[in-house]
């Protein structure tokens, strides 16, 4: 049974989840996430396959294709075989996905910004400190429990 204080940070990380999904239109919360991760790789002129974001999201290859379908059905990627590697999918950002990209991401960092100024600086270096410390809990923890 958990604690009403366990209770409510479920509750709280709940929200923020459902939080990250309410400014999006054109993808899924997920779907951003693999754009943004393909950009990245793009900026440093890095491949990216479709096995480097299932393991990066540790979710199956089936269930990342899946996404990648939808994402290229939206015209935001195009995917093609590696010439090194026939096996091998990479992946690419279209324009219109670049573009949805800079609007995604303009759009989290002005928020974002907002939020830093509204929080205060001490404030945000506490809390930093607090979600490093839960974050080294949560992993000591899953680790102790072999997850």
């Amino acid at each position: 049974m958990l604690s009403d204080n366990a209770k409510e940070l479920v509750s709280i990380l709940h929200n923020f989840k459902k939080l990250g999904c309410r400014h999006q239109k054109e993808t899924t919360q997920t779907e951003t996430f693999i754009m943004m991760m393909i950009s990245r790789h793009e900026e440093e002129n890095k491949i990216i396959k479709v096995s480097d974001i299932a393991h990066h999201l540790n979710n199956t290859m089936p269930a990342i294709s899946r996404m990648l379908k939808q994402l290229e059905q939206k015209n935001y990627i195009v995917r093609t075989t590696d010439a090194n590697d026939r096996r091998s999918v990479i992946i690419k950002l279209t324009e219109e996905g670049r573009k949805v990209v800079a609007s995604q991401t303009e759009m989290l960092d002005q928020l974002t910004n907002r939020v830093v100024e509204r929080f205060g600086s001490d404030d945000l270096e506490e809390l930093i400190e607090l979600i490093k410390k839960m974050q080294t809990i949560i992993q000591e923890e899953m680790s102790r429990d072999g997850i």
